[in-house]
Order: structure tokens, then sequence, then C-alpha cells
């Protein structure tokens, strides 16, 4: 499968959901036809594998750590940010800060519960792919999949984890703006920092909330 199918899929994909949802970032307006899109998607990306199996291991690698996940992180993230939106307070400010600064705990709380694996994201390791992105390799129960079986044929030990990760990003970016919006500094340097903190492992779960407390 050469990359420019993958990315004509990809693309397809996104105009699908933006037709759907508007700008899908910000919004989940049917979720219901989200995940059917995605879904379908998903599984042309797989027929496509099957009917045209990897030439070698490098090319399965990289098909598992940045193809497979870029694709089904969306299943996360617009189930997750479905469950945010509808959740919001529509009450005070302080509460939807409140709410928001929670939401940011969840999502540092579970880069924290797969520290290695998160680090071994951001660097972009690469002395471990053989053990985490080869599907003869595959673990039992993979990280993040205990209680989820995967397709055997269609999964490796970290391809899901580093779905959720990208998926667990891209929400927490959502949140960033969110919070942003209700600062009368929109340019405060410590949502800068975690904006940018992909780049970098980020572990202030209390930090953020003292800090941003203080500029309530």
């Amino acid at each position: 499968m050469s990359a420019m199918e993958t990315e004509n899929l990809y693309s397809g994909m996104l105009e699908q959901l933006g037709a759907i949802n508007g700008p899908i970032r910000e919004s989940v307006e049917n979720l219901n036809e989200s995940l059917s899109c995605i879904t379908t998607t998903i599984n042309d990306l797989k027929e496509r594998i099957r009917r045209h199996p990897f030439e070698d291991d490098h090319d399965e690698i990289v098909f598992f750590k940045y193809t497979k996940p870029r694709f089904c992180s969306w299943n996360i993230y617009v189930v997750e940010l479905h469950h945010i939106l509808l959740a919001t307070p529509i009450g005070t400010d302080q509460m939807r800060r409140d709410y928001y600064m929670n939401e940011m705990e969840v999502f540092d709380r579970f880069f924290k519960q797969h520290a290695f694996h998160y680090q071994y994201y951001l660097k972009d390791e690469k002395s471990k792919d053989r053990d985490f992105f080869l599907r003869r390799n595959r673990s039992l129960f993979p990280p993040g999949r205990e209680l989820i079986p995967d397709d055997p044929e269609f999964s490796t030990d970290l391809d899901h984890l580093f779905a959720a990760f990208r998926a667990y990003e891209m929400l927490r970016d959502f949140i960033v703006k969110r919070i942003r919006l209700l600062y009368q500094e929109p340019n405060n340097t410590l949502l800068q920092e975690i904006m940018e903190s992909r780049k970098r492992w980020w572990s202030g779960c209390n930090l953020p909330r003292k800090q941003l407390r203080i500029l309530m």
C-alpha cells in the first residue's frame, strides 16, 4: 500500500468527518455517523493490508507505529470529545474551569500510567520497535488492551496505545483552547507550555491547577 493511497484514504476520512460534524476537532454533531465513517475507513485499511502484505519488517513496523494509530486515534478522539462536550457544565466560568482542569488531570494520569511507553512515543525511540510493532511478537494482553482483545492479524503490542496517545494529546489541546477562552490573559505562558508538551514529558498534574487558580 503506497503512501499516496494511505494519505488519500486518511484525508477522505477527515473530509467525511468534517461533513458530518463541521470542525471535527471542536464538535461531534453525530457520534454514530462519525464512528461508522471511521470504522469503515479502518476496515478498508485492513482489507488493503490483507490484499497487499508488507514487503518486510520495516514496512510492518512503520504501518503499526505511525499509520494505523493515525487513523485509530480519531475513533478514540470523537468518543471522548463527545462525552466531554456532553458533560461540560452550563453554569459559571468557575465551574467550567474546574471541569476542564479535572479533564486535564485525567489525561495526565493516563500518560503517567503508561510513562515508559509514552516516553518511547514522545522521543520516537526505535530500539524496541520489533517487539512493539511486529504482529508475530504480539503478547497475549498488550498494554491498554487487557480487557478488549484485538484482531491478532491487525494489531501489535503498542499500536492501540500509540493511537490513544495521539487522541489524548488532541483532546488535551482542545481543553487548553477552552481554558484559554476563559482567561483574561489568552497568551498565558503556562497554557503555551501545556500546548507544547507533546515535545517533552509533562507531569505537572498539581502545578497547573495551583497556578491557574492564581489567575482565576
